[in-house]
């Protein structure tokens, strides 16, 4: 009863004077108990409520109640001191009302009451239903408004971070020793799985799925993480939620018109990045060049080995995210390649990027690299004298007899390749590596012997192949027999690297 002074009666029904009856005065004193101090926390196992309680003259258990997110949770406090409660799940980033209030078991609220207004930021919280894995509380998408949360395309949601879709030993595995009861949750019908193993739960909601032209209500499909690839289909693999759960296969059309749920489940004890190895640590570039950087990932069974790719100055060079560097104009950047769930595992690659023509004070500027080249020590690709090579043109025979004229010839060694460098008075330099072919030029000289029907011609190369210092050298040819296109085309095996000149 509530606190009061009360009058108890015993009486004869028939007799009913006071004579044949007695009184008891009662007394029902105000509880004592009060709970004090109370406080929240969130971790990745929930939200946490703290707090104290004395019992005072408290004769049953006091009870806790905390409304959150629509829903009521009541524990039962059996301490005289201090109390935790626990499994509660606010939303993520989803600002929730949580109240704390204290009853007794007779319906008497007491003590301290609570608001605490919560926005979490945990994605996930998890839950140990044994094995080797933890298991998201939530379908993905949930929020104040759907508890089931949404459906998606399978291949729109496979991975994130260590979070990703259970596989079908891992569902099997928790449908082993466990209770499964039909419920609902804020009025969303579903199955409750309980774990015999660790007595914790998951709720699966039963409400929908989409299977290619409309929805279908009254039960629930949650995407697996298999795939079997067959001859000539493949199997997409789920479970099914209505009166039980089953699971099962669909075929290939399945990732692109099925629309299921999502759970999540990651590894509790996850094989991490430890580092990460670059191709290159330094890298000298040239404006509109690309560079494919490769990045290894230690150790090689890590579990997660995605990785993201950031420049720290994008109008210098820019990354994709597979790691191809373009060079967008002269600086120096930084390329970071960082592990997508381990923040502290990274590795550097420092850019210079220079400008991709040299102006050696000639009437043209040449290109600092041989075309088709990624560094100044590559050869490059190999052509005909009379193949376009994009909008700039190969050199004449005038042009690199200027370059001869005019530029100091020293022979080095760049990266271990051997080469000439020419350098001009105003001290600018091209590096031109070796090559047994020698270096197209775009001059030639042909005519058609109208008697036996031939072209003869000579056409002019440079030759860095000599120790005694470059030269343009001539190559004749009486074999190429049709057309009027330069003599050179039909030098079949005269391969030749060129540098671009810009006119």
């Amino acid at each position: 009863a509530p606190a009061g002074n009360y009058t108890l009666r015993v009486s004869n029904p028939v007799a009913s004077t006071e004579a044949y009856s007695k009184s008891l005065q009662v007394n029902v004193p105000a509880p004592t108990a009060t709970f004090t101090n109370l406080q929240y926390s969130i971790d990745e196992m929930g939200m946490h409520i703290t707090g104290n309680v004395d019992r005072g003259n408290l004769l049953c258990n006091p009870y806790l109640v905390v409304g959150l997110g629509g829903e009521s949770y009541v524990y039962n406090v059996v301490s005289t001191n201090n109390f935790h409660a626990k499994g509660l799940y606010p939303l993520y980033s989803t600002p929730t009302s949580v109240t704390v209030q204290s009853i007794t078991k007779g319906g008497q609220y007491f003590g301290e009451l609570k608001e605490f207004n919560v926005t979490s930021n945990f994605k996930r919280y998890i839950v140990d239903m044994g094995g080797d894995i933890y298991w998201s509380v939530y379908n993905e998408g949930v929020n104040k408004e759907s508890i089931e949360g949404a459906t998606y395309l399978r291949n729109i949601y496979h991975r994130d971070g260590y979070w990703r879709l259970p596989t079908w030993e891992e569902f099997g595995a928790i449908m082993q020793n466990t209770t499964v009861t039909k419920t609902s949750k804020k009025g969303v019908s579903g199955l409750k799985v309980k774990s015999g193993t660790t007595g914790n739960s998951l709720f699966f909601p039963n409400v929908k799925y989409y299977n290619g032209s409309k929805n279908v209500t009254g039960s629930g499909r949650y995407w697996l993480d298999d795939i079997y690839y067959g001859y000539s289909y493949t199997k997409y693999y789920w479970f099914t939620i209505s009166s039980t759960i089953t699971r099962n296969y669909d075929n290939w059309y399945s990732e692109n018109k099925h629309m299921y749920y999502a759970r999540y489940v990651r590894p509790k004890n996850p094989i991490r990045v430890t580092a990460i190895s670059l191709s290159k640590s330094n890298l000298n570039m040239y404006v509109g060049r690309t560079f494919d950087l490769t990045a290894t990932v230690f150790p090689e069974n890590a579990d997660v080995k995605e990785l993201t790719y950031t420049s720290s100055n994008p109008e210098v060079a820019t990354v994709s995210s597979t790691g191809t560097i373009f060079a967008c104009k002269t600086g120096q950047c930084v390329i970071t390649v960082s592990s997508s769930v381990e923040n502290d595992v990274k590795a550097t690659c420092l850019i210079q990027v220079e400008d991709a023509f040299v102006d050696l004070g000639l009437s043209v500027k040449w290109c600092a690299l041989n075309q088709g080249a990624n560094e100044n020590s590559d050869l490059g690709n190999s052509m005909h004298g009379n193949t376009a090579v994009s909008e700039y043109s190969v050199p004449t025979k005038e042009q690199y007899q200027e370059l001869l004229d005019n530029c100091t010839q020293t022979k080095v060694y760049v990266n271990g390749v051997e080469g000439w460098r020419f350098t001009a008075p105003n001290g600018n330099s091209i590096f031109l590596p070796v090559t047994t072919s020698g270096y197209w030029t775009k001059s030639s000289d042909y005519y058609y012997n109208y008697s036996f029907s031939r072209y003869y011609g000579t056409v002019y190369y440079l030759n860095v192949n000599k120790a005694t210092g470059p030269e343009i050298l001539t190559a004749t040819s009486t074999s190429y027999s049709s057309g009027s296109s330069a003599i050179s085309a039909a030098w079949q095996n005269a391969y030749r690297y060129v540098r671009e000149v810009k006119q």
